[in-house]
């Protein structure tokens, strides 16, 4: 019965290989249903401010501190990193599989605030990496008219 689920959607797999390349054909362009499969996975985040600071929570369980890379400019904060459970790459047989391994990365925009990007707190523990910018106070400049 596995043999036979296996064959159906190796057969789904083909005829969708045959769309794209029939869609190739029309576009002049190579595609292949390869291409949509992402290099790396996305760590899940929430974002929210409370209190006048920005709080980012991502959940990275799994790794270690020593394979993060946080990376920000005025826009975003770019983290990535690798997660390796030391699964064997051959001669396995997965009965399910939904953990993410490998490369991943993660692009958060910051809203529309001012924020304090000099001294970010930063803490990682039990796999859940918080960062907390302080949100600074939008100053007024009163104008003499003349």
């Amino acid at each position: 019965m596995n043999k036979d689920i296996f064959s159906q959607l190796k057969s789904i797999e083909d005829g969708m290989n045959s769309l794209l390349g029939a869609m190739s054909s029309l576009t002049h362009s190579k595609y292949t249903f390869q291409d949509n499969y992402d290099e790396v996975w996305t760590p899940n985040c929430d974002v929210y401010i409370s209190n006048m600071k920005l709080h980012i929570v991502i959940e990275l369980a799994g790794i270690t501190k020593d394979s993060l890379e946080l990376v920000f400019n005025d826009k975003y904060l770019l983290l990535r990193g690798t997660r390796d459970f030391g699964v064997p790459s051959s001669d396995v047989c997965f009965y399910h599989m939904e953990i993410e391994t490998g490369a991943f990365e993660r692009v958060i925009y910051f809203p529309e605030v001012q924020l304090d990007k000099e001294k970010p707190k930063v803490n990682f523990e039990n796999g859940i990496l918080k960062i907390q910018f302080d949100i600074l106070e939008e100053k007024e400049a009163f104008i003499t008219v003349e």
